[in-house]
């Protein structure tokens, strides 16, 4: 992986922590680099994927990677930022959940 490519997740990952923090989740934040399990900590319950990618597909693999990282009982989720969408508004980004994580209570 490029630096450019670490860089520009990295700063997916500091927005989307910015954009939950205004949005009631106060405690919410991006986990240091390289650091394995969710890319966002602090949502008690939840366990937050975060992708920036040129052309995202939702690939299988990406929600399994979610699926992995999270802690029994929390539900995961797969937040994605394509080309073009910059960082300056996280709440245009997609948000993908499996449908039997989304019914879960």
């Amino acid at each position: 992986m490029t630096d450019s490519r670490r860089r520009r997740g990295r700063d997916t990952e500091r927005a989307l922590a910015a954009w939950l923090n205004a949005h009631g989740f106060p405690d919410a934040r991006a986990v240091e680099a390289f650091k394995a399990g969710p890319d966002i900590l602090g949502i008690p319950g939840w366990a937050i994927e975060v992708k920036a990618a040129g052309d995202i597909r939702v690939p299988p693999a990406y929600l399994r990677q979610a699926a992995r990282q999270t802690p029994p009982g929390d539900r995961h989720l797969l937040v994605a930022r394509v080309n073009g969408q910059g960082t300056t508004d996280p709440g245009q980004w997609a948000a993908i959940q499996t449908l039997n994580q989304w019914r879960q209570p």
